[in-house]
């Protein structure tokens, strides 16, 4: 060892000392002992015990509040590593993932069009609207309807053929009254029929967006506020995945507001290649009937390591199951993890005094 090697060597272990039989770290704020852990199964101790009974946070909020007590090397990757795959935060993550837009190729007038019904508040027996947008220029046509039946779609889509001429695509939601009604109605005339996803109003955004949303959506564009949410991998056939719930997000009833934000895992069947909506199956091989857009998906991360599944936690698999007996409470007892433990808890507390008297 040089003596450069050797002064850098001891300027290192200057920061750490040894009090009763355990090597703590000198803290650069406060007066609070930094002890330094090298027990493997007491690294995945702290860090369950610390990310569980604070609420399930993200990896920067359980890593500010561990290393304030606890040091040692690698522990902001094993942090990361051991929340990505903790099953309820990918259960009730609020981040919806994006995937980056692929523009479509521009078209004749009235060659490619997208098909939309909406409601609207009832005005001279009318509460429908029937509408039709072009793909490339933008152009509308709009039908009041008093209610959505095959003859007044069959009307309103000969209508826009005999006014502009033979239309070659016709974009439809998974909906039931389009896929019920007007896909027959499309199909009889030759016309080729392109379905995406419900509850997907981006991909046929051109047969809902006015000025105004268009402008929304240039803003968001221009501020970058999701690059962090855009996905980084792309997802393979094969790969599991979770299902945002729509119907949870947009039901506030306290019954419903408690249940998880994704469901799952399923597995990816294939890619659709032209309206890039993902077909899903279950872990049994039964394809799902629905197809998903690439918002309403994002990857499931498999605890491969066994972080949260160990028969050496029964006090994690215990508390999993909702049971809470007086064997599986003592083990959070400080006197039985000494220096390692986590701060005292006032039940424990109350439970000592409760065994002293």
């Amino acid at each position: 060892m040089s003596a450069k090697q050797f002064k850098a060597f001891k300027q290192k272990a200057s920061r750490f000392f040894m009090q009763d039989r355990y090597l703590y770290r000198r803290p650069t704020k406060g007066n609070i002992l930094i002890l330094v852990v090298d027990d493997p199964q007491e690294k995945r101790r702290i860090i369950a015990e610390m990310h569980i009974h604070t609420g399930h946070r993200k990896v920067r909020s359980t890593y500010e509040k561990i290393k304030i007590k606890w040091f040692w090397h690698g522990m902001y990757r094993m942090i990361k590593e051991m929340i990505r795959v903790c099953p309820t935060c990918q259960e009730f993550d609020s981040i919806r993932p994006v995937e980056r837009s692929i523009p479509a190729a521009p078209l004749q007038p009235m060659m490619k069009i997208h098909l939309d019904s909406q409601y609207m508040p009832k005005d001279k027996g009318c509460q429908y609207l029937m509408e039709a947008r072009c793909r490339s220029i933008g152009w509308l046509e709009v039908k009041p309807m008093r209610r959505l039946s095959a003859n007044g779609m069959r009307t309103f889509f000969q209508e826009i053929t005999y006014r502009f001429g033979m239309i070659v695509f016709a974009v439809i939601d998974g909906g039931p009254e389009m896929a019920d009604m007007i896909r027959p109605i499309i199909a009889d005339a030759g016309v080729k029929t392109i379905s995406i996803s419900p509850y997907n109003p981006k991909a046929n955004g051109p047969a809902r967006a006015k000025v105004m949303e268009y402008r929304q959506q240039l803003a968001r564009r221009t501020d970058k506020a999701n690059a962090f949410n855009i996905r980084k991998e792309e997802l393979q056939p094969g790969d599991l995945v979770l299902v945002y719930n729509v119907k949870r997000s947009n039901d506030l009833l306290r019954t419903v507001k408690m249940q998880a934000r994704w469901d799952g895992p399923y597995r990816i069947a294939y890619r659709a290649p032209i309206t890039l909506a993902y077909h899903l199956k279950s872990l049994d091989g039964i394809d799902l009937r629905t197809t998903f857009p690439a918002d309403r998906i994002k990857a499931f991360y498999k605890d491969e390591s066994g972080w949260w599944t160990s028969d050496l936690d029964p006090w994690l698999l215990s508390s999993s199951k909702g049971e809470d007996t007086e064997e599986e409470g003592d083990a959070f007892d400080t006197t039985e993890h000494d220096a390692y433990s986590v701060p005292v808890t006032r039940q424990t507390k109350a439970r000592q005094r409760r065994q002293e008297h």
